[in-house]
């Protein structure tokens, strides 16, 4: 049997750091609403909640069972809406609990969008039926103002968050053809394959 290898070209790697990985977490979202993937958009933002409320703690970033800490911490630091802070632990069960490990949303809420459903932003964080809607542009509004609020943050030196995961390296990618010519991006232990 033939052993497949591939080299990875070391001239075509590019190390990201945490800053520029909230940005691509944005750019990434933004490109499920353009093509009306909704669903996907709000499974990635709620990760997405969940990696800014890393930077409120001291603790590595792959550091065991911090997930709902986290997701609670971004809501409660992070977000300007109180309503966020208030309903964090109800919002990490219903919504990002659900959405990654489920693949479905909580039983107390509605998500919709305007990208798909052409719904009123307004309609975000009101009761139909007894569930509370998520709209997602309107909590991907929320989002990039919390990345904002984090990056003003990172570049206080009086801040109290201020702390080194803003700038450390987060990611390498590297970039190479397999055996059978096709480009191939690597990032830790996810396989990407490129197309023409």
């Amino acid at each position: 049997m033939k052993k497949m290898t591939a080299k990875i070209n070391s001239a075509h790697q590019e190390n990201t750091t945490t800053k520029k990985h909230i940005s691509l977490l944005t750019e990434n979202i933004q490109e499920f609403i353009n093509s009306k993937n909704d669903f996907q958009a709000f499974i990635i933002l709620s990760i997405g909640i969940e990696f800014l409320g890393a930077f409120v703690d001291e603790k590595d970033f792959n550091e065991f069972g911090q997930s709902q800490n986290r997701f609670e911490n971004s809501l409660k630091h992070w977000f300007n809406n109180k309503w966020y802070e208030q309903n964090r632990t109800w919002i990490y069960q219903n919504l990002r609990g659900p959405l990654v490990h489920q693949y479905r949303p909580g039983k107390e809420i509605l998500l919709t969008s305007k990208c798909k459903n052409n719904i009123d932003l307004e309609k975000h964080l009101t009761k139909s039926n007894g569930k509370t809607i998520f709209v997602l542009e309107q909590l991907f509004a929320d989002f990039k103002k919390a990345c904002e609020k984090i990056d003003r943050e990172m570049n206080n030196d009086k801040s109290p968050y201020k702390n080194t995961k803003m700038s450390e390296k987060y990611m390498t990618i590297y970039e190479f053809e397999n055996w059978n010519k096709e480009k191939i991006v690597l990032s830790g232990q996810t396989e990407t394959i490129i197309g023409e």
